[in-house]
Protein backbone atom coordinates (compact mmCIF):
# COMPACT_ATOMS: atom_id res chain seq x y z
CA UNK A 1 0.00 0.00 0.00
CA UNK A 2 2.81 2.26 0.55
CA UNK A 3 4.66 2.03 -2.52
CA UNK A 4 0.74 2.25 -4.49
CA UNK A 5 0.58 5.25 -1.80
CA UNK A 6 3.86 6.78 -2.60
CA UNK A 7 3.51 6.22 -6.82
CA UNK A 8 0.50 8.39 -6.54
CA UNK A 9 1.71 11.34 -4.60
CA UNK A 10 5.06 11.18 -6.69
CA UNK A 11 3.18 11.24 -10.07
CA UNK A 12 -0.33 13.08 -9.04
CA UNK A 13 0.45 16.13 -11.26
CA UNK A 14 2.38 14.72 -14.04
CA UNK A 15 0.57 11.03 -14.17
CA UNK A 16 -2.03 10.50 -16.56
CA UNK A 17 -5.77 9.84 -15.74
CA UNK A 18 -4.90 5.82 -16.18
CA UNK A 19 -2.14 5.70 -14.10
CA UNK A 20 -3.69 7.62 -11.31
CA UNK A 21 -6.97 5.06 -11.65
CA UNK A 22 -4.89 2.04 -11.39
CA UNK A 23 -2.56 3.66 -8.38
CA UNK A 24 -6.33 4.22 -6.51
CA UNK A 25 -7.23 0.84 -7.44
CA UNK A 26 -4.45 -0.85 -6.10
CA UNK A 27 -5.11 1.51 -2.92
CA UNK A 28 -8.15 0.06 -2.54
CA UNK A 29 -7.74 -3.64 -3.08
CA UNK A 30 -5.03 -3.75 -0.62
CA UNK A 31 -6.97 -1.45 1.90
CA UNK A 32 -9.82 -4.17 1.68
CA UNK A 33 -7.14 -6.94 2.56
CA UNK A 34 -6.91 -5.62 5.62
CA UNK A 35 -8.60 -7.56 7.40
CA UNK A 36 -6.92 -10.73 5.80
CA UNK A 37 -4.93 -12.54 7.94
CA UNK A 38 -2.01 -11.57 5.29
CA UNK A 39 -2.12 -8.12 5.77
CA UNK A 40 -3.86 -7.35 9.27
CA UNK A 41 -2.01 -10.12 11.50
CA UNK A 42 1.21 -7.78 11.66
CA UNK A 43 4.72 -8.57 12.26
CA UNK A 44 7.21 -7.24 15.37
CA UNK A 45 10.35 -6.31 13.36
CA UNK A 46 13.48 -5.56 15.81
CA UNK A 47 16.29 -2.75 16.01
CA UNK A 48 19.76 -4.78 16.29
CA UNK A 49 23.07 -1.98 16.71
CA UNK A 50 25.31 -3.03 13.98
CA UNK A 51 27.39 -5.43 15.83
CA UNK A 52 24.00 -7.63 16.83
CA UNK A 53 22.58 -7.18 13.12
CA UNK A 54 25.60 -8.12 10.87
CA UNK A 55 26.47 -10.68 13.23
CA UNK A 56 22.77 -12.34 12.20
CA UNK A 57 22.98 -10.72 8.95
CA UNK A 58 26.33 -12.80 7.88
CA UNK A 59 25.44 -15.86 7.34
CA UNK A 60 23.24 -14.33 4.16
CA UNK A 61 24.14 -11.44 3.11
CA UNK A 62 26.14 -12.23 0.40
CA UNK A 63 22.93 -14.33 -1.14
CA UNK A 64 20.64 -11.82 -0.73
CA UNK A 65 19.50 -9.67 -3.64
CA UNK A 66 20.76 -6.14 -2.36
CA UNK A 67 19.78 -2.90 -4.86
CA UNK A 68 22.78 -0.93 -3.84
CA UNK A 69 25.06 -3.22 -4.30
CA UNK A 70 24.00 -3.78 -7.60
CA UNK A 71 23.99 -0.24 -8.71
CA UNK A 72 27.21 0.69 -6.43
CA UNK A 73 30.05 -1.82 -7.40
CA UNK A 74 30.49 -0.71 -10.94
CA UNK A 75 30.92 2.33 -9.99
CA UNK A 76 33.66 1.42 -7.44
CA UNK A 77 35.18 -0.42 -9.69
CA UNK A 78 35.55 2.47 -12.20
CA UNK A 79 36.45 4.66 -9.76
CA UNK A 80 39.18 2.02 -8.14
CA UNK A 81 40.64 0.42 -12.06
CA UNK A 82 43.36 3.55 -12.90
CA UNK A 83 44.90 3.06 -9.45
CA UNK A 84 48.52 2.21 -9.20
CA UNK A 85 49.26 -0.87 -7.26
CA UNK A 86 49.65 -0.11 -4.01
CA UNK A 87 48.34 -0.49 -0.08
CA UNK A 88 44.86 -0.48 0.36
CA UNK A 89 42.50 -0.14 3.07
CA UNK A 90 39.25 -1.54 3.13
CA UNK A 91 37.36 0.34 6.08
CA UNK A 92 33.84 -1.85 6.84
CA UNK A 93 34.78 -4.45 4.62
CA UNK A 94 31.66 -6.28 5.73
CA UNK A 95 31.98 -9.87 3.80
CA UNK A 96 35.21 -8.73 1.44
CA UNK A 97 33.64 -7.80 -1.68
CA UNK A 98 35.36 -4.85 -2.30
CA UNK A 99 38.36 -6.39 -0.09
CA UNK A 100 39.00 -9.28 -2.44
CA UNK A 101 38.31 -7.46 -5.71
CA UNK A 102 41.32 -5.03 -4.52
CA UNK A 103 43.71 -8.04 -3.78
CA UNK A 104 42.92 -9.81 -7.08
CA UNK A 105 44.16 -6.47 -8.44
CA UNK A 106 47.25 -6.72 -6.48
CA UNK A 107 47.08 -4.60 -4.10
CA UNK A 108 48.01 -5.40 -0.26
CA UNK A 109 44.65 -4.70 1.09
CA UNK A 110 43.82 -4.42 4.86
CA UNK A 111 40.17 -4.75 5.66
CA UNK A 112 38.75 -3.49 8.87
CA UNK A 113 35.39 -4.35 10.46
CA UNK A 114 33.21 -4.46 13.87
CA UNK A 115 31.90 -7.74 12.86
CA UNK A 116 33.52 -10.99 13.34
CA UNK A 117 30.73 -12.54 12.18
CA UNK A 118 31.33 -10.37 8.51
CA UNK A 119 34.74 -10.80 8.49
CA UNK A 120 34.72 -14.29 9.02
CA UNK A 121 32.62 -14.48 5.82
CA UNK A 122 35.46 -12.22 4.51
CA UNK A 123 38.59 -14.44 5.19
CA UNK A 124 37.31 -16.82 2.97
CA UNK A 125 37.13 -15.05 0.20
CA UNK A 126 40.17 -12.71 0.52
CA UNK A 127 42.60 -15.75 2.14
CA UNK A 128 45.50 -12.68 1.04
CA UNK A 129 44.00 -9.67 2.53
CA UNK A 130 44.66 -8.88 6.81
CA UNK A 131 41.90 -8.72 7.95
CA UNK A 132 40.93 -7.41 11.49
CA UNK A 133 38.34 -6.21 13.78
CA UNK A 134 37.99 -2.59 14.39
CA UNK A 135 35.70 0.75 14.49
CA UNK A 136 35.45 3.06 12.11
CA UNK A 137 35.33 5.89 13.90
CA UNK A 138 39.22 4.72 15.66
CA UNK A 139 40.85 2.17 13.12
CA UNK A 140 43.67 0.22 14.30
CA UNK A 141 46.27 1.80 11.89
CA UNK A 142 49.19 4.53 11.42
CA UNK A 143 49.07 7.93 10.07
CA UNK A 144 49.49 7.76 6.50
CA UNK A 145 49.46 3.96 6.30
CA UNK A 146 47.62 3.64 3.03
CA UNK A 147 47.94 4.70 -0.67
CA UNK A 148 44.21 4.33 -1.16
CA UNK A 149 41.05 4.02 1.09
CA UNK A 150 37.63 2.78 0.46
CA UNK A 151 34.81 2.66 2.59
CA UNK A 152 31.62 1.01 1.22
CA UNK A 153 27.67 1.31 2.10
CA UNK A 154 28.88 1.85 6.39
CA UNK A 155 28.22 5.33 6.99
CA UNK A 156 24.52 5.21 6.66
CA UNK A 157 24.66 3.16 9.91
CA UNK A 158 26.67 6.49 12.16
CA UNK A 159 24.53 9.04 12.87
CA UNK A 160 26.98 11.67 12.08
CA UNK A 161 29.76 10.51 9.63
CA UNK A 162 32.17 12.92 10.25
CA UNK A 163 34.46 11.22 13.39
CA UNK A 164 34.69 8.18 10.43
CA UNK A 165 35.56 10.47 7.80
CA UNK A 166 38.47 12.38 9.27
CA UNK A 167 39.79 8.67 10.50
CA UNK A 168 39.69 7.02 7.00
CA UNK A 169 41.71 10.49 5.93
CA UNK A 170 44.30 9.98 8.96
CA UNK A 171 44.59 6.70 7.06
CA UNK A 172 45.94 7.51 4.08
CA UNK A 173 49.02 9.18 3.05
CA UNK A 174 49.42 12.53 1.27
CA UNK A 175 48.30 12.16 -1.97
CA UNK A 176 46.17 9.08 -1.71
CA UNK A 177 42.99 8.59 -2.72
CA UNK A 178 39.70 7.63 -1.11
CA UNK A 179 36.29 5.99 -2.19
CA UNK A 180 33.32 6.53 -0.02
CA UNK A 181 29.99 5.20 -1.26
CA UNK A 182 26.23 4.79 1.06
CA UNK A 183 23.02 4.38 0.92
CA UNK A 184 21.75 7.55 -1.16
CA UNK A 185 19.64 9.99 1.34
CA UNK A 186 16.77 9.71 -0.70
CA UNK A 187 16.66 6.26 -0.81
CA UNK A 188 17.12 6.36 3.09
CA UNK A 189 14.30 8.62 3.32
CA UNK A 190 12.04 6.77 1.08
CA UNK A 191 12.75 2.93 1.65
CA UNK A 192 13.94 3.33 5.59
CA UNK A 193 15.91 0.97 7.15
CA UNK A 194 18.50 -2.28 6.08
CA UNK A 195 15.88 -5.07 6.45
CA UNK A 196 16.87 -8.66 6.77
CA UNK A 197 15.67 -12.25 7.67
CA UNK A 198 16.62 -13.98 10.86
CA UNK A 199 15.31 -17.05 11.74
CA UNK A 200 12.34 -15.82 13.93
CA UNK A 201 11.73 -13.49 11.34
CA UNK A 202 12.96 -10.04 10.24
CA UNK A 203 14.89 -7.13 12.14
CA UNK A 204 16.82 -4.01 10.99
CA UNK A 205 19.75 -2.22 11.76
CA UNK A 206 19.42 1.72 11.18
CA UNK A 207 20.19 3.90 8.59
CA UNK A 208 20.51 7.71 8.81
CA UNK A 209 19.96 9.68 5.61
CA UNK A 210 23.23 12.13 5.33
CA UNK A 211 22.71 15.02 3.17
CA UNK A 212 24.99 15.61 0.47
CA UNK A 213 25.95 19.11 2.33
CA UNK A 214 27.06 16.81 5.35
CA UNK A 215 29.43 15.22 3.48
CA UNK A 216 30.84 17.73 2.25
CA UNK A 217 31.34 19.43 5.53
CA UNK A 218 33.28 16.26 6.35
CA UNK A 219 35.50 16.37 3.60
CA UNK A 220 36.59 20.19 4.48
CA UNK A 221 36.80 19.23 7.90
CA UNK A 222 39.26 16.18 7.32
CA UNK A 223 41.21 18.03 4.86
CA UNK A 224 39.61 16.35 1.65
CA UNK A 225 39.07 17.45 -1.49
CA UNK A 226 36.34 15.92 -4.06
CA UNK A 227 37.41 14.90 -7.57
CA UNK A 228 33.85 13.23 -8.37
CA UNK A 229 30.44 12.48 -7.31
CA UNK A 230 28.34 9.78 -8.94
CA UNK A 231 24.52 9.06 -8.40
CA UNK A 232 22.89 5.86 -9.37
CA UNK A 233 19.33 4.27 -9.87
CA UNK A 234 17.98 1.36 -8.57
CA UNK A 235 17.69 -1.16 -11.83
CA UNK A 236 14.39 -1.41 -13.71
CA UNK A 237 14.62 -5.18 -13.27
CA UNK A 238 15.24 -5.25 -10.08
CA UNK A 239 12.85 -2.63 -8.62
CA UNK A 240 9.78 -4.67 -10.35
CA UNK A 241 11.29 -8.12 -9.39
CA UNK A 242 11.69 -6.87 -5.34
CA UNK A 243 7.79 -5.68 -5.49
CA UNK A 244 6.17 -8.21 -8.08
CA UNK A 245 3.08 -7.71 -6.23
CA UNK A 246 2.88 -3.54 -7.66
CA UNK A 247 5.78 -3.61 -10.30
CA UNK A 248 3.85 -0.53 -12.01
CA UNK A 249 3.80 1.43 -8.85
CA UNK A 250 7.09 0.20 -7.71
CA UNK A 251 8.73 1.59 -11.16
CA UNK A 252 7.17 4.51 -11.56
CA UNK A 253 7.96 5.09 -7.68
CA UNK A 254 11.60 4.03 -8.42
CA UNK A 255 12.62 5.54 -11.37
CA UNK A 256 15.32 7.96 -11.64
CA UNK A 257 15.55 8.01 -8.01
CA UNK A 258 19.08 7.35 -6.75
CA UNK A 259 20.02 4.49 -4.18
CA UNK A 260 23.42 5.10 -3.78
CA UNK A 261 26.47 7.84 -3.90
CA UNK A 262 29.76 7.58 -4.70
CA UNK A 263 32.57 10.12 -3.54
CA UNK A 264 35.85 10.07 -4.95
CA UNK A 265 38.12 12.04 -3.10
CA UNK A 266 42.29 12.75 -2.54
CA UNK A 267 43.92 13.66 0.22
CA UNK A 268 46.65 16.86 -0.62
CA UNK A 269 49.80 16.48 -0.66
Amino acid sequence: MGTEGTALFRHLIDGDDEFIRRRVEGIRRLAAELDSTRLSAGLEVPELDVEQGYAAWAPIYDAMPNALIRAEEPLVQAATADLPVGRALDAACGTGRHTAWLAAAGHATTGIDASEAMLEVARERAPGADLNVGDLTDLPVEDGAFDFAICALALTHLQDPTAAISEIARAVRPGGRIVLTDAHPTFVLIQGQALFPTGGGLAFVRNHAHLHSTYLRAFRAAGLSVLECLEAPMEDDFTTGMFAEVAEAAEALWRDIPVTVVWSLRKPG
